[in-house]
């Protein structure tokens, strides 16, 4: 695994949320490098051409000015993909409950092909959205704060991302561990939390 030193990009450091910039030579601008920020105010990167990784730890003074966002809802896009609202999750009959044994064949065989267990889907707290669209909550300092949604359908995109970009590391370790794991998708980052953090840098 490449290391990458952040130093040299904070000027691209984002505010809130996620940046993508150049950072391999690839031909023409590629903007593979994504910098993330983080609740906690480190900003982590990670390059889709190159497998580099980077952590830059926030200083305290950093830390004081950030103000996480966690009341975004994004209603434009929850509107467009006619999705309920965040505060909506618990209570709009759209969401159901499904036990793993209830869902489609192909939904189960895709959640094992990616290394999961029955026990991870129900602590992911997963919802299907009307009965077709497997929804994992995401959450920033304990509040519902984004959606991550596999349609399971050909026209539409694999994943919808809504709401806050403000999550908070997947985690099924021990709280003594602290190393933070950096994946490309929801699922690696579930699955890799049974033993470390594991933050997904897609949305």
């Amino acid at each position: 695994m490449k290391w990458i030193d952040l130093q040299a990009y904070q000027e691209h450091f984002p505010q809130r949320g996620q940046v993508r910039i150049n950072h391999c030579k690839e031909g023409e601008s590629n903007r593979k490098f994504y910098l993330t920020r983080q609740a906690t105010g480190e900003v982590v990167g990670y390059c889709h051409h190159c497998g580099g990784k980077g952590v830059h730890k926030a200083s305290y003074s950093e830390i004081r000015q950030l103000q996480p966002d966690l009341n975004y809802t994004g209603e434009c896009a929850f509107k467009k993909w006619n999705v309920p609202r965040l505060d909506l999750w618990d209570i709009d009959k759209r969401w159901q409950q499904v036990a793993f044994e209830d869902l489609p064949l192909l939904t189960r065989r895709w959640w094992f092909e990616a290394g999961l267990n029955v026990s991870e889907y129900k602590v992911a707290g997963i919802k299907m959205l009307d009965g077709n669209k497997f929804t994992i909550p995401l959450f920033c300092e304990g509040k519902l704060t984004g959606l991550a949604i596999r349609p399971m359908k050909d026209n539409l995109p694999k994943w919808l991302m809504l709401g806050s970009k403000d999550v908070s590391p997947f985690t099924q370790a021990s709280a003594k561990n602290n190393t933070l794991i950096l994946t490309e998708d929801y699922l690696s980052a579930l699955r890799l939390s049974r033993y470390y953090s594991a933050l997904p840098l897609m949305g």
